[in-house]
């Protein structure tokens, strides 16, 4: 049977190992000839040392005069060589125990690779990492006003989400800039921020800029930023019990600092949750209070309540609790609402056609203001209407349909407003595919008539996207 690669790195470390083995023999031998004639040792045969015995109670020793003296009774370890001896022999055992350790991992991937050569399978092999400079990026549409990206992944440094950015042709995107599902975090380094900036200004995602305000009203300027940072999801500000709010706010608040060090203008978190444990209003109130709080403690930064689907005790999920927390907050230029299509149609506000989409925009300027809405989430909903199921699905595949999405991308109002992809990407081999393709279907509708006879390229586009799901998920789940 041919060698595989395990195979032959397995007995490669093997003769290593054997090479250890003699060389460490070697070495013991040297130290104890030095131990020896430290202390005046004489260094005796070894088939002499091995009938008396180091370890014993009677030890042989050489004299001045050449001669040999018996030590009765003195015991071995009162004598400083064995200390030294043992250091140096637990040292050695620890490298060939790390060895040991190492191989018997090597070994379990070849007995893994022989059962897969036995079923007549090819044993998987990664396939080798492609600079990022050499890979083959999808095209960025740069004509139109709309900016359409993905929440994408900052795994390895935040600077590398603007690189995952690129991968699908995004014009903004959403990361977390702290673990989503940790109160710890280590700080973000001089080099995070510094490759973050330089990263965004080389292509085109420059986090802060501005529109309107001119003349007197210079300083009512609108920012526009094409990267939304999302908040950590254990941050819950509604939580009535003081300390873990407390908790909730030193992460909310470290999630801030974060966009204000990293130049971003713009940020989004989920309210929270009553737990149960106070009204609806209280909960709202504290919300409010709590970015109060953070707009005093970090500036240059717009913070963006989220609607969510309405579960359970979860608040914010009407735009009147939008409007609830946005009214308790003093400086309202800087506070607004990002709206997410799936958690708005599990609230119970339908798109899904000409006349309902108006109508929920209609409600939204009028109990919101359309001014407060900075950023959107586009995904469709697994579930139907008023399930208060957050529940994301692929554009066009779920209950809401294609329409909404058409309108968005035709509607003026949304310009310069990021547009981010929240939908299922699959796993680590699908993600770039299926977000690259959702991008291209939200610019393609933007170029089309409102007659869905007209859509046959898109529909396409979207079936091709499921078509590569299945499969790769499909792999994925058999391993």
């Amino acid at each position: 049977m041919r060698m595989t690669a395990a195979q032959a790195d397995l007995r490669e470390r093997k003769r290593r190992r054997s090479e250890r083995l003699v060389s460490k023999t070697a070495s013991l031998e040297e130290e104890r000839a030095k131990t020896d004639q430290d202390f005046g040792v004489s260094h005796l045969a070894a088939s002499e040392r091995g009938s008396i015995g180091w370890r014993g109670r009677k030890e042989v020793f050489a004299t001045s005069s050449g001669g040999v003296e018996e030590l009765e009774g003195q015991k071995v370890q009162d004598r400083k060589p064995k200390v030294k001896r043992v250091k140096v022999q637990a040292e050695d055992e620890g490298r060939e125990a790390e060895a040991r350790e190492e191989d018997s991992k090597v070994e379990v991937k070849v007995e893994k690779e022989e059962e897969v050569f036995k079923k007549g399978k090819k044993p998987q092999r990664r396939k080798p990492k492609v600079a990022f400079e050499d890979e083959k990026l999808p095209e960025r549409v740069e004509e139109s006003r709309h900016l359409v990206g993905a929440h994408v992944s900052a795994a390895g440094g935040v600077e590398k989400a603007v690189l995952n950015s690129l991968r699908v042709g995004g014009n903004c995107f959403s990361c977390f800039v702290r673990p989503k599902m940790q109160w710890e975090s280590k700080p973000l380094t001089t080099e995070n921020k510094r490759e973050f900036e330089r990263l965004c200004k080389e292509h085109g995602y420059d986090p802060i800029r501005t529109r309107g305000g001119q003349g007197s009203n210079a300083e009512k300027r609108l920012v526009i930023s094409k990267v939304v940072p999302h908040g950590c999801y254990l941050i819950n500000l509604g939580n009535p019990d003081g300390d873990k709010r407390r908790k909730s706010m030193g992460a909310f608040l470290d999630d801030l600092e974060r966009c204000r060090d990293l130049g971003v203008g713009l940020y989004n978190f989920h309210p929270g949750s009553t737990v149960g444990s106070c009204e609806r209003k209280e909960s709202l109130r504290l919300v409010s209070e709590c970015i109060n709080e953070a707009h005093a403690k970090v500036k240059g930064v717009t913070i963006l309540v989220e609607n969510m689907a309405g579960a359970g005790n979860v608040i914010g999920s009407t735009f009147e609790e939008l409007k609830e927390i946005i009214d308790q907050v003093v400086d309202k230029e800087r506070v607004g609402i990002c709206l997410d299509t799936c958690h708005a149609f599990a609230a119970g506000y339908d798109m899904r056609d000409r006349d309902s989409y108006e109508e929920t925009f209609r409600r939204l300027d009028e109990i919101v203001g359309l001014k407060h809405l900075k950023a959107m989430h586009l995904n469709d909903s697994k579930f139907d209407l008023g399930s208060f199921k957050d529940r994301h699905e692929n554009i066009g595949w779920g209950k809401l349909g294609l329409f909404p999405f058409y309108a968005i991308m035709n509607d003026p109002r949304l310009i310069d407003i990021p547009l981010i992809l929240e939908t299922p990407g699959g796993d680590d081999s699908t993600m770039n595919e299926v977000w690259t393709r959702e991008i291209q279907v939200l610019y393609k509708l933007e170029t089309l008539p409102e007659d869905k006879k007209e859509w046959g390229e898109v529909l396409e586009m979207i079936a091709s996207i499921q078509a590569l799901k299945p499969i790769k998920e499909g792999k994925s789940k058999s391993k």
